[in-house]
């Protein structure tokens, strides 16, 4: 039971969080699963965190799965995850890989009823992911999973990034926040409501405002089948892309903003099937210029 914030490093270890005959008990801290640049390469990631919370204030505090310049990898098994994380308990933030690590495999999350925190980062302040990112959310409706970034400060992912929100209640959902020093690339962003609640919906965004380098993916799309996006959806937001598609079939939203309001984008659409949404705009929201001009679709 921490107060402060505390930072331990497991080195591949197994760490037993318990109440230790309290009724509550709250990780303040910070848990790397990894080590503290020497604790070498890990394959096949593979935890669940369950049954943390029978009591109010039980939580587990912040993970991630990885370590400080380390390297984790898909092993010799069946599936192609390197991390693969299923909760169903209270958190603070949840980091898939390490920082400033490699991950050569795909990242995946299954968030259960009965999770809720602050955030969800597939992959995190990290160099590369050589694979893909999903991130399957079926919460349920007594607490928010928070924030859903498909990536974080990550430098580049090989793969795609797949959000899937089924049910519950979600805070904003990004394919990727914040930029890498170096540049950030991927190929598709692939964000999917079906049902429950999101409070908005951005391709990339960074709170520092416009990314000094390569913030980019190949196409983002977006779709609404179900479910309630109370706030607005930016296609793009800050990202720049070959295309940016929004599907809205059976579902409510916002304002809908296909572009991006710094970066380039070739090609646009929206479409509404059905459902109810607000304002729709084909380029993006502030209307950004650069040195070579107006920057748009």
């Amino acid at each position: 039971n921490t107060t402060t914030g505390l930072t331990v490093f497991a080195n591949w270890n197994n760490i037993t969080i318990q109440r230790n005959g309290k009724e509550n008990s709250n990780v303040a801290g910070t848990i790397y699963l990894g080590g503290n640049d020497n604790a070498g390469a890990k394959d096949d990631v593979e935890v669940t965190l369950s049954a943390i919370n029978a009591t109010g204030g039980d939580s587990v505090g912040n993970i991630f799965f990885g370590g400080v310049n380390n390297v984790v990898s898909d092993g010799d098994d069946s599936d192609t995850n390197a991390v693969k994380v299923t909760a169903d308990t209270k958190y603070g933030v949840l980091v898939g890989g390490g920082q400033n690590s490699t991950v050569n495999g795909d990242i995946t999350f299954d968030i259960a009823a009965g999770a809720a925190g602050n955030e969800i980062i597939g992959a995190g302040d990290g160099k590369t992911v050589n694979g893909n990112v999903v991130i399957n959310v079926n919460g349920g409706d007594a607490g928010s999973v928070g924030n859903v970034f498909g990536g974080r400060s990550v430098h580049k992912v090989t793969g795609n990034i797949n959000i899937n929100v089924n049910s519950g209640n979600t805070g904003n959902v990004y394919g990727i926040v914040n930029g890498f020093a170096e540049g950030t690339g991927v190929q598709d962003i692939v964000i999917n409501v079906t049902g429950g609640v999101v409070k908005s919906i951005r391709g990339g965004n960074s709170s520092a405002g416009k990314v000094p380098a390569e913030f980019s993916a190949r196409d983002v799309k977006i779709n609404l089948t179900g479910g309630e996006v109370t706030g607005k959806i930016y296609g793009g937001s800050q990202l720049a892309a070959d295309s940016i598609t929004v599907v809205v079939d059976g579902a409510s939203a916002a304002d809908i903003y296909a572009g991006s309001k710094y970066a380039a984008v070739t090609a646009t659409s929206i479409e509404v099937k059905s459902g109810s949404v607000g304002n729709i705009y084909g380029g993006g929201g502030g209307g950004a210029y650069d040195a070579a001009g107006a920057i748009g679709v």
